[in-house]
Formats: C-alpha cells, sequence, structure tokens
C-alpha cells in the first residue's frame, strides 16, 4: 500500500508463491523483507485505548509498526501533522517500545506486542483484531506514514515531553560543554580486534569460547570512548562527558566520565536519557536508530559511519533548527576509521566555532542588503576572529 517505504517501493506479492510483481530491474531489501513475510504467520497480543472522543472526525490510521526501531520513531513523528487538523481523529498503532512518545491529543492507541526482530512476519492475528477495530468506525484514511518527515512538521518536546537544547543559549552554556557519547553494543563503525583473530587457530578456540572476540570488542569501544573524552578534557578543562544509550555499564570508565547506560529498554530511564541528550552541545554515536531521539534533542550531533554506508548515514537524524545552513555545520558525518584525535579536532570545532560559522553564513549577516554595519560584527556574542 502506498504508506512508509511502500511509497518509494510499489510492489504486489502473490502470498502463496512467494512471488512479487514491481518494476525494480534488480531485487531489493524492503521487496526481499515482503516476500519472506508472507512466508511466516503468527500471533499477537493486541490492545486498544481510547483516549479522546472521535466527535464527528475523519478516522486517520497511522501505522508505525517496522523492524527496525529508528524507522517506527520517524513514521511517529508524523502525528503531528495530522493532530493539526480539526476535522481528524488520528489512531496510532505502535509497538510498546514506543508507547510513550505517543503524542497527546491522539484519539486511539492500538499496541501490538510485537518485537522488533519479529516485525517482519505476516501477522495475521494482529491484521484479524484491526479489522475488526476498523468495521465500527466507517470510513478510515491511511496516513502516509513518512519514513523521514519534514523537520518543520513535528516538535520533538511534543513526544518526549522534555524540551531539547536551547540554541539560543549555544554560547552561555559553554561555561561547562556537555558532550555525551550515544553507546550501542551491537555496533561500532571501527575495526578493533586485530586481522589475526579471524585467523584458523583462533577461529577454532572461539567454539569453545565464543562470547570472548565480544567482550574484548566491547572492552576495545570503551577505550576508544575514554581516550575521545581524555582529548577533549585536555583542551576543555570543565567538559562534562558522559555515555548514554542502551548497554551494561561495567564500571570501565574514569571517575569523571558520567555512565548512564541502561540494559534494557524503561519509559522512565528513555526519557531521562532525552534529558541529558536535551542538556548536550553535542551528542556522538555511531550511525542507526540510536542517534534519532539524541539528534533531535542536543545542540548538535556527530555521526560516526562505516564507509559503505555514506547515501543512508544522513537517515540517522533528526533534524532540528530552521536555518540549513546551520544545521549543515551541526549536524556532522565522519568515517568511523578516523583516529580519535582527529574526531577530538572536528567536537571541539563545533563546540566553539559555531558562531564565527554562524556570522560567514546565516541571516542577517550574508543578506546583501544587510542594515547593520559590518564594522559592529565583532560585537556578536563571542565571535573569535
Amino acid at each position: 500500500m502506498r504508506a512508509a517505504y511502500g511509497l518509494f517501493y510499489p510492489a504486489l506479492v502473490d502470498c502463496p508463491v512467494g512471488s512479487s510483481f514491481d518494476n525494480f530491474p534488480k531485487n531489493h531489501w524492503f521487496l526481499d523483507s515482503l516476500r519472506n513475510a508472507s512466508e511466516h504467520h503468527g500471533s499477537v497480543g493486541f490492545r486498544s485505548e481510547q483516549l479522546t472522543p472521535a466527535q464527528g472526525r475523519t478516522w486517520a490510521l497511522l501505522n508505525t509498526l517496522d523492524m527496525c526501531y529508528g524507522h517506527s520513531v520517524l513514521k511517529l513523528l508524523s502525528a503531528e501533522h495530522y493532530l493539526r487538523k480539526p476535522d481528524i481523529a488520528l489512531i496510532v498503532l505502535v509497538q510498546p517500545q514506543l508507547r510513550w512518545l505517543v503524542p497527546d491529543g491522539v484519539a486511539r492507541v492500538w499496541t501490538a506486542e510485537i518485537p522488533f526482530k519479529q516485525a517482519p512476519e505476516w501477522w495475521i492475528s494482529l491484521a484479524q483484531k484491526v479489522g475488526m477495530e476498523l468495521a465500527t468506525m466507517g470510513k478510515v484514511q491511511l496516513c502516509p506514514s513518512m519514513p523521514q518527515p519534514a523537520p518543520d512538521t513535528y516538535h520533538i518536546e511534543n513526544f518526549t515531553r522534555v524540551a531539547p537544547f536551547p540554541l539560543e543559549d549555544w554560547e552561555p552554556l559553554l561555561q561547562r560543554p556537555k558532550v555525551t557519547f550515544v553507546w550501542r553494543s551491537d555496533r561500532f563503525h571501527k575495526p578493533f580486534l586485530p586481522p589475526s583473530f579471524g585467523k584458523r587457530p583462533l577461529r577454532t578456540l572461539w567454539r569453545f569460547f565464543p562470547h570472548v572476540p565480544g567482550m574484548l570488542e566491547l572492552r576495545r569501544q570503551e577505550q576508544w570512548i575514554a581516550c575521545l573524552a581524555e582529548h577533549l578534557r585536555r583542551r576543555i578543562p570543565n567538559l562534562d562527558f558522559a555515555v548514554g544509550g542502551m548497554g551494561e555499564s561495567g564500571g570501565h570508565f574514569a571517575d569523571w566520565i558520567k555512565d548512564l547506560r541502561v540494559t534494557k529498554h524503561d519509559d522512565n530511564s528513555a526519557r531521562a536519557l532525552c534529558q541529558r541528550y536535551a542538556q548536550s552541545h553535542l551528542v556522538v554515536g555511531c550511525n542507526g536508530s540510536s542517534l534519532l531521539l539524541p539528534s533531535a534533542h542536543a545542540g548538535a550531533t556527530l555521526n560516526l559511519a562505516p564507509k559503505d554506508w555514506w547515501a543512508v548515514c544522513f537517515n540517522s537524524f533528526a533534524y532540528r533548527g530552521q536555518e540549513n545552513e546551520d544545521r549543515s555545520f551541526r549536524y556532522t558525518v565522519l568515517p568511523g576509521s578516523l583516529p580519535v584525535d582527529a574526531v577530538a579536532n572536528v567536537i571541539y570545532s563545533i563546540l566553539f566555532e559555531r558562531r564565527k560559522y554562524l556570522v560567514h553564513h546565516c541571516q542577517p549577516w550574508n543578506q546583501q542588503d544587510y542594515a547593520g554595519d559590518p564594522a559592529n560584527w565583532d560585537e556578536y556574542p563571542g565571535l573569535i576572529s
């Protein structure tokens, strides 16, 4: 159907046979997932909540179900567009991890108990339950569920109930800059273990101790993050550095580094992490879903991306800010293979040279008919000459 990724990859699937009908010259991940889904049927828990009465409005269904957490969050951000329409009564279909993000004003919330890893399956029981709900409503329109909604169509605080970093206070808050690294135990785009770990003798050894390579990899990641923090602290003695996200808190960081990692999703801890991101001038992380909420709340975001994912690494940003020039400075992608000192240099520049960038590239200073006296530009707060 013409919604979410179906907007970009329209196709029909013959479920009994598993073949697809489309206009694409080669296989595609979305169509492959659709074909595979038709072969797996499962049952699912389902909960319906009525929050506000429809009052004669037209029903609209926003389906956010996905196998990827970030995809679901991005689809959910489209809700604000429909909540602005007084003639629409919005229904949101979510997985449990996103229930806390549903904004106020939604008429109904349908929660499907589907783990993200199992979301690609073909949930016949869910279709039946949704069908029974829809049968009582008359006409219902399907929202497009934009995979990447425009930044000016939503405000993240309406979803998380956490106000984002105040960009207007960037300079005063530099008295104690806050940087937060967004940890993921399943992804770090940098080869830490030496090539010898993949050779045959050690591969045989890892059969008996399969947890060892992963454990060593995580420990090396922690060491890299700690090294990054130390590089920054040498140049910024009053730095407030934290590590947040999903993962084990092993106590491997120095006492001055805040370890805010959590091992399991919880609505309260998720909101607490968003509060930390909203206090941060900058968040740093590895390409993927884990950067969406941080990038929507922090002042700036640095994405460490793998070399072969460049075309999609900008999808990890939930942009904020009205001026494109400023956004292009605050949302940055770097190859994950860069040495730690090079990453630290970029972070320092983003923190302390944004003011210089604004005067060079943003309104009103770059307007030909700007009425201000250029001789007064050095009065711009904190301008680096």
